[in-house]
């Protein structure tokens, strides 16, 4: 469950971003890390990402959803194909009414134009009170195209400075975390935070 209208400034998500880079200069600024992550993903086959974020998303002063989310997935052909399992919980409020909410879903994103969704589980408590069983029921474990048009395919091998722009715009790192080993190669590890006003105003 997602709103992307009036989302206001009651949403606030945090992450825990590990961030690979070419160079092993710990004097690296964040940004710097940032820049040199995305150079470096575009080199790779494919990219392992983990995530874990929290929000609240409003869609009016007397609804909103309260969110925790966990995605696991991989990047692949230079950040152009995403696989993302995500599972969630949280609270979906309606003036006083309060429903506990629990899912899990598949995601797939091809060429920046195709989006593929599957429902693998979802609970609510009361029952019924955001999705009818029978509902769930018959969509669950499909893929089902939710956006798609045709467009050609470019392969971008330079940083965009408008794609660093936005995100220096839409990212704040919050805290070092200093760096962690993953495969015995040295990552940078930063807790950062996203501004969802200037996310929503991303293209």
């Amino acid at each position: 469950m997602m709103y992307t209208t009036n989302m206001k400034h009651h949403l606030s998500l945090v992450f825990v971003l590990l961030l690979s880079s070419c160079s092993s200069d710990v004097s690296l600024s964040p940004e710097e890390v940032l820049t040199n992550a995305i150079q470096t993903s575009q080199q790779l086959d494919s990219v392992s990402i983990t995530l874990e974020g929290a929000g609240m998303f409003t869609k009016s002063d007397t609804e909103s959803v309260d969110l925790h989310i966990d995605a696991t997935g991989t990047l692949h052909n230079q950040d152009r194909e995403l696989e993302l399992e995500l599972e969630g919980n949280g609270v979906y409020t309606v003036g006083d009414s309060e429903t506990a909410i629990d899912g899990s879903i598949g995601l797939i994103l091809l060429n920046n134009n195709e989006i593929y969704v599957n429902l693998h589980t979802f609970s609510s408590e009361p029952v019924d009170a955001v999705m009818p069983e029978e509902l769930r029921d018959h969509i669950a474990e499909k893929w089902y195209l939710i956006k798609g048009k045709e467009s050609p395919v470019t392969s971008q091998l330079s940083v965009d400075p408008d794609l660093l722009s936005a995100q220096t715009k839409v990212i704040a790192f919050e805290e070092d975390l200093g760096t962690v080993l993953i495969n015995g190669d040295p990552n940078y590890h930063y807790r950062i935070s996203v501004d969802p006003e200037k996310l929503a105003e991303l293209k």
